[in-house]
């Protein structure tokens, strides 16, 4: 019967198996489940979709601007869905031509996908809020 030698691996080796392991860990799975290993924490991506109605003069020049900033101060992409069309709500012409035609009683979706996904919800409903009082919020979950 043979008797098992384990294979004796000098230090170098031994740090070069370890640096291996970790790459396949971080460019292989970290990615598929959404986790920031590098920075040691965890981050996981969220889409939310959130309806509102138009009221009337909730969306003048300066507020459309207003938006644009307030949107711009996100990490997560935000776009802006009415019927079949979707903008992104970072670029001022596309978002622009959007609201400008928009009428009351016109139902439109923001879609927001990201890490501060939900932060940006809170303030862009907040923004909206202050608009038009009584603006109606229809949550798609």
């Amino acid at each position: 019967m043979l008797d098992y030698v384990p294979h004796l691996h000098t230090p170098l080796q031994e740090m070069c198996m370890i640096f291996i392991t970790i790459h396949i860990v971080m460019t292989i799975m970290a990615p598929n489940l959404n986790l920031n290993i590098l920075d040691n924490k965890e981050v996981y991506r969220m889409e939310i979709k959130k309806s509102f109605c138009v009221r009337e003069g909730m969306f003048t020049v300066q507020n459309i601007l207003e938006l644009i900033q307030i949107n711009s101060s996100f990490d997560c992409e935000v776009s802006v869905k009415r019927k079949e069309k979707i903008i992104n709500a970072k670029s001022i012409l596309g978002t622009m031509n959007l609201f400008i035609y928009l009428r009351s009683g016109e139902e439109f979706t923001i879609i927001l996908d990201g890490e501060d996904a939900k932060y940006a919800e809170q303030q862009i409903t907040t923004f909206f809020e202050k608009q038009s009082t009584g603006t109606t919020i229809l949550s798609l979950g």
